[in-house]
């Protein structure tokens, strides 16, 4: 019998295509330590650190309001801290941060029961870490803001803002700040009015949060004089080593910083690589503005990008910003018409991708924020993951495998 000829058959997969996406944790579960995640706060951020531990804000089945990692409950309002301090009050707004030397301490914002009047301050879960009316070598904390975030290195060093009272004479002068502390010494990282190698930093904005590496180099967003523009002040990227990026001004790259937007942050690295968002005027390409991820150098990616073969159709600024000791730059955006996460190298993750579950990610919150290992590749965020009816969805708390060393932005 002959032959018969081969034919080439369509084969139809059914099984989801899987991926390194991996959920932390979702609201309803139950977490390790025996909590039920009843609900995760977007307000609270999210951050995760070298251990690949990822903290969150969220409330437990109980209705208390509660600092998490994916191994359960770290601190809860009404807890009763190491150092003998009372939790009263959890804020959220302030985001939260993680880090330390011996262990995954979390950084967050909150009061201290005091009696009748709670007092604002900054926490791990081992106490208050700094508040309202402790004395500094140079003055008083005068006020904590938790608008300005927090953030925490890997040598307990927590950053924050609020302001400084220093005595002047007769009265006594009220100065923005950047403060730093490891819950011994509490110091003045920057305030207005400083001189930063050569800059005068006119303007602290809180809106613009806060970063620490672990040089203890803090980076925050503000204004500057610059004498080309007489009195008038320009926003302005920070270190308390000097000056970042300033609007109005010609980067290293050679694009024009045309904006600096305080929404998206600030993230800084190891090295000192700050990265922010803004828009830059290119060369060559007309006056308008194109929105970009940045750091000092210049561009790290621009809206139109082609980054790792997808295209970076829009930039969401409100995302945040996170970058490793790699420069690797973490954000939030669009491709395709959905939500993603990217670097410079290309997606982290996109809606409608599945997870290593099998389930699929329905939503980003891009609200949620976003943050990457500082020594690594792993980037945390908030989203929604398919559950039960295909139909429905449930918030979490993901990590992604942040892509690198593909092609440079194109041009």
């Amino acid at each position: 019998m002959p032959d018969q000829p081969v034919t080439d058959v369509a084969v139809t997969c059914t099984e989801p295509v899987l991926s390194d996406l991996v959920k932390v944790a979702a609201e309803d579960d139950t977490l390790p330590d025996g909590t039920i995640l009843r609900q995760i706060f977007l307000d609270g951020g999210v951050a995760i650190d070298m251990d690949g531990n990822v903290a969150f804000g969220g409330e437990s089945d109980d209705g208390t309001d509660a600092v998490f990692t994916q191994a359960g409950k770290i601190v809860a309002e009404d807890d009763t801290l190491l150092d003998g301090t009372t939790l009263s009050v959890f804020r959220p707004l302030g985001e939260v941060a993680i880090g330390g030397e011996s262990a995954s301490l979390v950084a967050f914002h909150g009061e201290a029961e005091t009696g009748f009047n709670d007092t604002d301050a900054v926490f791990t879960q081992t106490g208050v870490v700094a508040q309202v009316g402790d004395t500094l070598s140079d003055g008083t904390i005068n006020q904590i803001d938790d608008e300005g975030k927090v953030a925490i290195n890997n040598f307990d060093q927590v950053a924050f803002h609020g302001t400084v009272e220093i005595e002047s004479g007769l009265t006594d002068d009220q100065f923005r700040a950047v403060f730093i502390s490891d819950g011994q010494t509490t110091r003045v990282a920057a305030k207005v009015g400083d001189t930063l190698d050569g800059a005068t930093v006119e303007e602290i904005n809180k809106i613009g949060g806060v970063a620490i590496n672990d040089f203890d180099e803090v980076a925050f967003h503000g204004r500057v004089v610059d004498p080309g523009f007489g009195s008038d002040t320009l926003k302005a990227v920070f270190t308390t080593d000097g000056l970042v990026a300033q609007e109005a001004s010609e980067l290293p790259d050679g694009n024009t910083l045309d904006n600096i937007n305080e929404d998206g942050g600030v993230a800084i690295n190891l090295f000192g690589d700050v990265a922010f968002h803004g828009s830059v005027i290119i060369p060559d390409a007309g006056s308008d503005a194109k929105r970009a991820v940045l750091t000092g150098e210049g561009v790290i990616a621009k809206e139109g990008d082609t980054l790792g073969g997808t295209i970076l159709d829009e930039i969401e600024v409100s995302g945040g910003v996170a970058i490793n000791l790699f420069g690797d730059v973490v954000f939030h955006g669009r491709t395709g018409g959905v939500k993603a996460l990217f670097t410079q190298h290309g997606l982290v993750a996109k809606v409608g991708d599945n997870l290593n579950d099998g389930t699929t990610l329905k939503d980003i919150k891009d609200n949620g924020g976003v943050a990457v290992k500082p020594y690594g590749f792993e980037a945390a965020f908030h989203g929604v993951i398919s559950v039960g009816d295909p139909g429905a969805g449930v918030d979490a708390v993901l990590v992604g495998q942040a892509p690198t060393g593909a092609s440079p932005p194109t041009p």
